[in-house]
């Protein structure tokens, strides 16, 4: 097995076990806890979301693209160095303020959160902050083991602490408080193995650099989260913490297709501006990129098939409205994921402006749009936002990213597998028995396959292997 298939076999595992242990817990969270409890839930995990795009600072992402861009090790580390300082440096100023404002900050809450969910929510973010660091650190480097080791090591701890504190009666506060003891062991752990490798650096000229890239990156962040954040907070402000934790189930399964095409991101985002740069590299990004949009369309398929089933099985008949609003959500994250594997030509530029003013024509977009629909059309006001958000915020991509470099992406490949998506999504209303429904999955699953390979829009099987012996494929 070669060295870059590994890498991505150990991304992926580590993200699905991640993941996947936060959606095997969710049958047992949503039966401990009432709708409205679970709806709390989600409020804090928006804060949490919100507060975590403007810490970070943008710097992962301006870390990648300095580091991508050069071949001299020391100047890698010298980047990893000044990173790492500006971050402990914006962690323990943050604390400090976020734990000084808990008070003012509980009085503009649309739900009941307590001052305790609150200050132990600012613990998590600030360390996650810290986090992100030494696990970029370790991607650069190609240590996807210890990279799955340690995320794995995370999500198993952080399962069974919110079992142990949620059998104890301790409800939202006990999910809160797991994630902020496991998010202290685990910074523990990540600085002794990667600490070495760190020095206390400061240096204006590439600081400067980093923060002029980055903070287009922050604004961009406020404004994907107003996109996609915003939308709870509004809904549980107008219509309750009902009706959000049943939006917020929807998101959940939703989110899936993100969690699903994310290995191959994380193995090809820290390669594309190296090998934009080879002889090929034209070529070479189209065919990657493109491979990167058909698997986010494969899983919105798949996830929009199957998770109606799943909450049929093994959720609370509370939250059977969820699944009407699945099909929707899964097409919006495919486009979502499209617009951010084609969108090179923007990140190839040396400023970062540009995705600043379309992300904030996208968000100026959605908040319109929530504020005007959400009073008609209640949840369905915001999906309808969403996908004309999501539609626009691809066009404007893809168009500012091929007038910088054109990528000869196939087009025309790429749209009849998302029209043909959306018919399978559409045709799945009329397969209500369960039954059915496993069968339709099957056979659709199969058909958008085959026209995926026909197509030449996934790599080509050429060779099987059963037991140490190599068959030829068809």
């Amino acid at each position: 097995m070669n060295a870059s298939l590994k890498q991505t076999i150990y991304y992926a595992a580590g993200l699905v076990i991640s993941k996947g242990m936060a959606l095997i817990m969710l049958p047992y969270v949503t039966q401990v806890l009432s709708v409205e409890e679970y709806g709390v839930l989600e409020i804090l995990l928006v804060i949490a979301n919100f507060s975590c795009v403007i810490l970070g600072f943008g710097l992962v992402g301006a870390m990648f693209r300095f580091i991508g861009n050069t071949n001299s090790e020391s100047e890698k580390q010298k980047i990893l160095n000044v990173v790492f300082t500006l971050v402990l440096i914006i962690s323990g100023v943050s604390f400090i303020l976020l734990q000084l404002v808990v008070d003012w900050g509980l009085g503009s809450m649309p739900a009941s959160v307590t001052q305790t969910q609150l200050r132990l929510i600012i613990i998590t973010l600030v360390l996650d902050g810290l986090i992100a660091i030494p696990l970029s650190y370790l991607r650069i480097k190609d240590r996807a083991r210890t990279y799955f080791l340690l995320t794995l090591s995370k999500e198993i701890a952080q399962l069974l602490m919110i079992f142990f504190l949620l059998e104890n009666g301790f409800g939202v506060t006990g999910v809160i408080a797991a994630g902020a003891i496991t998010s202290i062991i685990f910074v523990i752990l990540l600085l002794l193995i990667s600490l070495p490798e760190f020095k206390l650096k400061f240096d204006y000229f590439l600081l400067r650099k980093l923060i002029i890239y980055g903070f287009p990156l922050v604004i961009s962040g406020i404004a994907g989260f107003i996109i996609l954040g915003l939308d709870r907070w509004l809904l549980a402000n107008s219509l309750g913490v009902e009706v959000l934790a049943h939006y917020a189930i929807a998101i959940k399964f939703t989110l899936i297709v993100s969690m699903m095409v994310q290995p191959y991101g994380l193995w090809w985002y820290p390669r594309r501006f190296s090998v934009l740069r080879t002889e090929s590299g034209l070529t070479q990004t189209a065919r990657y990129s493109s491979i990167g949009v058909c698997l986010g369309l494969i899983a919105a398929c798949f996830i929009g098939l199957v998770s109606p089933i799943i909450i049929d099985l093994l959720l609370p008949k509370e939250y059977d409205v969820a699944k009407q609003y699945i099909p929707f959500l899964v097409i919006c994250m495919a486009i979502k994921n499209a617009s951010e594997f084609m969108n090179i030509g923007c990140f190839s530029e040396e400023t970062s402006n540009t995705q600043m003013w379309i992300n904030l024509v996208c968000c100026l977009i959605a908040i319109l749009g929530y504020v005007l629909l959400i009073e008609y059309y209640e949840v369905f006001g915001v999906i309808i936002t969403l996908l004309f958000c999501y539609l626009v915020r691809f066009v404007l991509f893809y168009w500012a990213s091929q007038r910088v470099i054109f990528i000869p992406y196939p087009n025309k490949g790429l749209v009849d597998i998302f029209l043909l998506v959306c018919y399978i999504l559409y045709a799945n209303q009329y397969f209500q028995a369960t039954a059915y429904n496993l069968c339709y999955v099957i056979f659709s699953m199969s058909v958008l396959m085959l026209l995926c390979f026909r197509l030449k829009l996934l790599p080509q099987v050429t060779k099987l292997v059963f037991f140490g012996k190599t068959v030829q494929a068809v």
